[in-house]
C-alpha cells in the first residue's frame, strides 16, 4: 500500500488568487545560465524550479512581491517579480578549508541511521509547482572520530516514472538549529533509473567532507521539471492533482530531525497525527537517510 499521496498533502500550496506568470532566466556574473534554482514567492508556498538552463516560469500575485533565489554555490538572492526578467546571481565564497581534509581511504565502514525498506510505509511527496526542500540533521560525537569523513549516503525513494532526477544539497546548522549554508559549491544532481520503491545511493567521497563537529544536514530539493511530472490521486479518492517525482521515504521516531523549506525559509516539522499508518501516529516523520562514514 502506498502513503506517498496522504503525505503529499503536507507538501500542497495554499490556493492564490489572481496569479500573474513571471517569466525570467537566472544566471551567474559572467551571464551564464544558472541551472536548476530553486524560486520562492516569499512569505507565501508558491514556487517554482528553474530548468537546466536557468529558465523559470512563476506565479506571483503582483510585480511588486519579492522573489527568492537560491542555488548551491551562489549568496540567496531576493528581488521584486517585477524587476525578475533576468536575475544574476553572486557566488558565494567558501571557507572550505575547515572541512575538507586529505583524501579519505574508504576503510573501516560505519554506517548511521541504518534501516530497512520494510520499515519505510510513508512517504514525502510534491504536489503543484512547489520545488520543496526536506533536510535531515545528523548530530556529530565523539565516537566518529575514527572514521570521520562522508563516504555515502542512502536514501529512501519512490516513483511512478524511470530517469527522474532530484538534488541533494549538504548545509551547515546555524546557531539556532536550522539548516544554514551549503557545504559544497555545485548541485549534487541525483538520477533514479527506475520507478518504484528502492534505495538510492549517493557517492560523497568527490566532495572530501568530514563530518562537522556542529553536526550538518542532508537536504532533497524537488525539481519542477517536465520530466519528473508525474500525477498523484490521493487513496479512496476520484480527484487527481499534478505532482513531482521522485517521493521520498520517512521512518516514524520520537526525535524532531527533518525541517522543511517553505516560502523562502526553513521550518521544523512537527508530529503526525492525521492520515499516517498507525506506527507513525504522534510520531516525528525523519527522512529515511543512512550515512556510510570511513576513515
Amino acid at each position: 500500500m502506498r502513503f506517498k499521496l496522504h503525505i503529499s498533502l503536507l507538501l500542497l500550496p495554499f490556493f492564490v488568487l489572481a496569479q500573474t506568470p513571471v517569466k525570467g532566466i537566472v544566471v551567474d556574473e559572467d551571464g551564464n545560465p544558472v541551472p536548476y534554482v530553486n524560486i520562492w514567492v516569499a512569505n507565501e508556498n508558491s514556487g517554482a524550479t528553474a530548468s537546466a538552463e536557468g529558465v523559470f516560469l512563476i506565479n506571483a500575485t503582483d510585480g511588486n512581491k519579492l522573489l527568492v533565489f537560491s542555488a548551491v554555490g551562489f549568496e540567496t538572492k531576493k528581488i521584486a517579480a517585477a524587476a525578475a526578467e533576468k536575475v544574476i546571481l553572486k557566488r558565494a565564497i567558501f571557507a572550505l578549508e575547515e572541512v575538507v581534509l586529505q583524501k579519505p581511504t574508504g576503510k573501516n565502514p560505519l554506517i548511521i541511521d541504518a534501516y530497512k525498506k520494510s520499515d519505510v510505509n510513508l512517504n514525502y511527496g510534491c504536489g503543484n509547482r512547489t520545488p520543496w526542500m526536506l533536510a535531515k540533521f545528523f548530530a556529530y560525537n565523539d565516537s566518529l572520530s575514527a572514521t570521520p569523513f562522508l563516504n555515502r549516503l542512502t536514501i529512501m525513494t519512490e516513483s511512478f516514472k524511470n530517469n527522474v532526477t532530484f538534488n541533494f544539497r549538504l548545509l551547515e546548522v546555524n546557531d539556532d538549529g536550522s539548516p544554514g549554508k551549503d557545504l559544497t559549491t555545485e548541485n549534487i544532481i541525483v538520477n533514479v533509473k527506475r520507478s518504484g520503491k528502492k534505495n538510492t545511493d549517493v557517492d560523497l567521497t568527490p566532495y572530501r567532507l568530514n563530518f562537522p563537529e556542529k553536526g550538518f544536514f542532508v537536504s532533497v530539493e524537488f525539481l519542477i521539471i517536465e520530466s519528473n511530472k508525474t500525477i498523484f490521486q490521493m487513496k479512496g479518492s476520484k480527484e487527481k492533482t499534478d505532482g513531482w517525482d521522485p517521493s521520498f521515504g520517512a521512518l516514524p521516531s520520537e526525535k524532531a530531525l527533518t525541517w522543511k523549506y517553505s516560502g523562502g525559509k526553513w521550518v521544523k516539522m512537527g508530529k503526525r497525527n492525521e492520515k499516517v499508518p498507525p506506527d507513525y501516529f504522534d510520531k516525528f516523520a525523519n527522512l529515511a537517510i543512512q550515512l556510510t562514514l570511513t576513515n
